[in-house]
């Protein structure tokens, strides 16, 4: 001890000793439901000492005291698996300790967190005088810096728009967006008149009484009153939301125990704002309605139901195509047009998509059987069922009652739920890559090319290409469309003009907080129904003002059109995880599956999800806009999403902004034409690229580096092309040839700045709607 008096070594070794025994105490008082085995508090619990700490430790103080996590020399905090501040023993945890350990401490070799209330936001537990602070941290190598963009360029407009649009080409790559959204952005959100209120029909609002019959009482009357409002003017898109009824929900926290479904057009359930008025859900799905395996895949507590005419439906096919019609072509010939209107909307469907029974589709044609043995097994591998499960999560009592029967809308979800959990496990137990026939619609839709499995699609009864437009002239076997076409038309696929007829339009839910339970959320496709909000084909519907706070799902978007979602926030109130899900505390935290012409803007996810912003199901002409969340990934979920555009989006931490899902069978992550506009981190100086086999024909615009694998020095024709094609503002902007066997087009701003426009999807609809 460096020759000081043995009484001085004797008091600091029993001082460490203390220290020590305290921090195992206060791990040992952890509770369990965060997912935490206590023999894996006891072990994160020691405090690091000596020269710091190499892995996994962990550091327990009092209130009023400091934290020091400190890492061995040359190593530095990678990660904060677990942080707790608060009085655990007494289930009061501030929801900031995980965030807020994160910041102080992640990519430092050592950090400073001071456990205070002020430092975590508010007292989390007034009632409790000595609160703890226990945060488990993992030291690592410090992660490579990505390198720099060579070479560097000055920020300015991207080639592939100019300053408003003037280098843009319906035939480029980047497709026209400024369709997306409620009425095309061509009508504001309506704000109907509050009709009915919940509190006429009994609600309490004191968050004690159950206030489901008065929801549900309002709503029927509004859908009655909205019953008798005028469809004209009726091209499509009914009255245009000119008209309708709102049932109001002053503020309060009402109590719900079944699920609220719309299923009328011109009705909106609105709240007096966020931060006011509070509809709390005690109970899960699973809890009310059966233990389900789907719950983790689909049904929400809040939907909008309704029923879009798809390519099975003869009544709403008009004519086919009589001529191969390309990628932004407005001209189509076609056998008849006598069922036409000019000024109504069409929609067209392909209804050959490949040639020939896939081994996905045999497969899942006994998807009754097979898929759900799948399912189980996956769940029995991991030693859980769902009786197990709700035990866990505190709501076994639950179970000794009869499960109410399923409402329509919920039937039909658990019916889409069930084929995707089937894909899933299915492709989880197969692993196989596969590619869809030659000269296919699918593989047209991956690009057609080697290094991108187009895969053998399992959704054989979704329509793969929804292409909507207005008709602005025709003649007798000729239409002009409004729009371009964002993809070729080959008669081999049988393409035919369809009526544009949604059953549900012009609904929405806005200014009110959807409040969970605290659960957990036990596996990856294992959830108790904690689902927040759901359109299943709906038209010209909308999210507003709307916060989600302890979801296993927050919204899901399932082949509707038109819809905007603004204004949404997705948060959990502590660690939901277990050890089989940790450090995700849901499955999506948005989720648009067979979704067109719809926008998601002003999102924020604070916490993670598996899944945090998901394109799946074929979406196409889908935006994702001037967002971000924690640490937000951008799920491409395989399955052939195209023709999309994710803008000014910031990722957080910016350590998993590509990470996708979805079973490998479905091709590669992406399909082809989707494009990442202004994708950043914060303030860090570039965001790297996914590896080259994300997807074939991908366009990222922004300040980027190179992809994390995987890179090819050689220039692509289609490159070349534009290159010629625009001149001087080309040639002031880099272009790095990555993954170019992919065709890749990528354009490169100065780090740490936006490409102009920052907003394309912003820019597009200013310019089609200025004309």
């Amino acid at each position: 001890m460096g020759g000081q008096p043995p009484c001085v070594a004797h008091c600091r070794r029993l001082v460490l000793l203390l220290l020590l025994a305290g921090a195992a105490v206060a791990a040992l008082s952890a509770p369990t439901s965060e997912g935490i085995s206590r023999r894996g508090l006891a072990a994160a619990s020691a405090v690091a000492t000596g020269g710091g700490c190499s892995g996994v430790c962990g550091i327990t103080v009092r209130q009023g005291a400091t934290a020091r996590p400190t890492c061995r020399r040359g190593l530095v905090v990678t990660g904060i698996p677990t942080a707790i501040y608060g009085a655990a023993a007494k289930r009061c945890i501030s929801p900031m300790s995980h965030r807020v350990a994160w910041r102080r401490c992640v990519g430092r070799p050592f950090c400073t967190i001071p456990a205070t209330n002020a430092q975590f936001g508010r007292d989390p537990c007034p009632r409790v005088q000595r609160k703890t602070l226990w945060v488990r941290y993992r030291c690592g190598t410090p992660p490579r810096r990505p390198p720099a963009p060579s070479p560097t360029v000055v920020a300015g407009y991207s080639a592939l728009w100019g300053k408003a649009g003037e280098l843009w080409r319906a035939t480029d790559r980047v497709a026209d967006q400024s369709y997306a959204g409620y009425m095309a952005n061509e009508r504001s959100i309506p704000a109907y008149p509050g009709r009915f209120n919940v509190r006429q029909y009994g609600a309490a609002g004191d968050g004690q009484a159950d206030d489901t019959a008065a929801f549900l009482a309002a709503i029927k009357a509004a859908q009655q009153a909205a019953s008798g409002i005028s469809r004209a003017p009726d091209h499509g898109f009914q009255n245009e939301g000119r008209q309708g009824v709102a049932v109001m929900v002053p503020p309060g926290t009402y109590r719900l125990t079944r699920t609220i479904e719309i299923t009328s057009s011109n009705v909106v359930l609105r709240g007096s704002g966020s931060g006011r008025s509070i509809l709390y859900f005690p109970k899960p799905l699973s809890a009310i309605y059966g233990n389900k395996e789907e719950w983790a895949m689909a049904g929400s507590f809040l939907s909008i139901v309704g029923n879009i005419p798809g390519m099975n439906h003869e009544r709403s096919r008009l004519t086919p195509l009589t001529a191969q019609a390309r990628r932004g072509d407005r001209r189509l010939q076609v056998a008849s047009t006598n069922e036409i209107q000019v000024g109504s909307w069409i929609r067209i469907y392909a209804l050959d998509r490949y040639s020939g029974p896939s081994r996905r589709g045999r497969l899942l044609r006994d998807v009754p059987a097979a898929g759900a043995a799948a399912a189980a097994g996956n769940a029995t591998r991991n030693g859980r069922n769902d009786i197990a499960s709700s035990i866990e999560s505190g709501i076994s009592s639950d179970l000794a009652l009869p499960p109410l029967p399923l409402t329509p809308g919920l039937s039909r979800a658990l019916a889409r739920g069930r084929r995707e959990l089937a894909a899933e496990t299915a492709e989880e137990q197969q692993g196989v890559w596969a590619a869809a026939a030659a000269g296919s619609l699918d593989a047209y839709l991956y690009g057609e090319q080697a290094g991108a499995p187009s895969g053998q699609n399992m959704y054989d009864k979704a329509d793969h290409v929804r292409f909507s437009s207005r008709v602005r002239a025709k003649g007798q076997n000729w239409l002009e469309l409004e729009r371009p076409l964002t993809y070729d038309l080959r008669l081999h696929w049988k393409p035919y003009i369809y009526r544009y007829d949604p059953e549900v339009q012009h609904s929405g839910f806005e200014g009110f907080t959807v409040l969970f339970a605290n659960g957990t959320y036990p596996e990856h496709h294992t959830a108790h129904g904690y689902n927040a909000i759901g359109f299943d084909e709906a038209a010209n519907c909308w999210v507003q003002d709307v916060k989600i706070v302890n979801a296993d799902n927050g919204i899901i978007v399932q082949r509707s059109d038109f819809v905007t979602v603004r204004g949404v926030g997705i948060s959990v109130q502590r660690p939901r995880w277990t050890p089989h899900t940790e450090p995700y505390n849901g499955h999506h935290g948005i989720w648009a599956a067979g979704t067109t012409n719809s926008l998601f803007t002003r999102f924020n996810v604070a916490d993670r999800y598996w899944h945090d912003v998901t394109l799946a199901v074929f979406a196409e002409n889908t935006v994702f806009s001037n967002g971000g969340g924690f640490d937000l990934n951008l799920d491409m979920h395989r399955g052939g999403p195209h023709n999309n555009l994710l803008a000014n989006i910031d990722t957080g931490l910016g350590q998993r902004p590509f990470k996708s899902g979805g079973a490998t069978g479905r091709g590669a992550y992406s399909a082809a034409n989707n494009t990442f506009w202004n994708i950043y981190a914060g303030k860090s100086s570039s965001l790297p690229l996914p590896p080259c086999d994300f997807g074939p024909s991908q366009t990222f615009v922004g300040a980027y580096s190179q992809p994390e694998s995987g890179s090819s020095s050689s220039d692509s024709g289609d490159r070349r092309r534009l290159l010629g094609s625009v001149g001087a503002v080309a040639a002031a902007t880099s272009r790095p040839a990555w993954c170019a066997a992919q065709r890749w087009w990528v354009e490169l701003a100065q780090q740490g700045s936006k490409t102009q426009p920052v907003d394309l999807h912003a820019a597009m609809v200013q310019r089609r709607l200025k004309g």
